[in-house]
């Protein structure tokens, strides 16, 4: 890199073997190189919009849908179909998860809320990081049940 002039000191270019003294000014220039798989590219995925407003928009989130590109994941994500149909998104959370303040797994459905505008995003993260949220889950089980109906509550474990 200093052979090749990204590195400066005080402005100038230097050797490699150039030794500094004590209080000089290091420039660093690094040009931002993006990978192919960090591409983002819209797609026409057909969105359930439950909600939307100038801030945020609820989407029903069908179970087998992947919320945001990762390994093996490159396309057909709900980001990729979320900057298809919608211009702005917030940007808190990256280029690569434009709007998206939380997740579900790809086999879970229900609502999502996505975040139009930076202000959203940050008060919903909030409200999230709070627990102030209210989140409820639904589960299908097969087999007998003693019970014809009822309410189960405990804490979901990963296995």
């Amino acid at each position: 890199m200093i052979r090749d002039g990204f590195v400066q000191v005080d402005g100038e270019n230097q050797r490699s073997s150039y030794k500094l003294t004590g209080g000089e000014t290091i420039s660093l220039h690094i040009e931002e190189t993006r990978n192919e798989q960090d591409h983002l590219i819209p797609e026409s995925i057909p969105l359930d919009i439950i909600y939307e407003d100038e801030a945020i928009i609820g989407i029903n989130k069908p179970a087998g849908l992947v919320v945001h590109p990762g390994v093996g994941n490159k396309s057909g994500t709900l980001v990729n179909g979320l900057i298809y149909h919608f211009q702005t998104l917030s940007t808190l959370n990256g280029e690569l998860r434009p709007g998206i303040v939380h997740r579900l797994d790809k086999d879970t459905s229900g609502v999502m809320i996505i975040a139009k505008t930076d202000t959203a995003h940050a008060d919903l993260s909030k409200q999230f990081e709070k627990k102030t949220v209210q989140k409820k889950y639904m589960g299908i089980t097969w087999g007998l049940w003693q019970e014809k109906g009822g309410r189960i509550e405990t804490n979901l474990l990963r296995k």
